[in-house]
């Protein structure tokens, strides 16, 4: 995927891209740091906060969600990026009872 948006000269091709790729889901789960990658091919933070959006829903470690918020340079920035990804929390699933503790 970062090869493929390395490609583009310019960011609005790779949004497009990008974009046209998350839509069908032809994308897999990407940890934060591989998002972070992503994001990294995208000079703008403003292309960054763009892509952010569709990208949250790809997150496989959301409890490390903070990575791609820190990555971030500027504080405006970061909080922006903190309220797009404000709603992706750990599914925790509490672990079932024996059957024989149940009893």
């Amino acid at each position: 995927l970062i090869r493929l948006l390395g490609c583009f000269s310019f960011s609005s091709d790779a949004v497009a891209v990008l974009e046209a790729l998350l839509g069908p889901k032809a994308v897999y789960s990407m940890t934060c740091a591989d998002i972070v990658s992503v994001l990294g091919t995208f000079g703008m933070s403003s292309d960054q906060l763009q892509v952010l959006p569709p990208l949250k829903g790809f997150i496989a470690d959301p409890q490390n969600k903070l990575a791609i918020v820190a990555s971030f340079s500027f504080s405006s920035d970061q909080e922006t990026a903190e309220e797009i990804l404000r709603d992706v929390v750990v599914r925790f699933k509490p672990p079932q009872p024996s059957p024989e503790v149940m009893e």
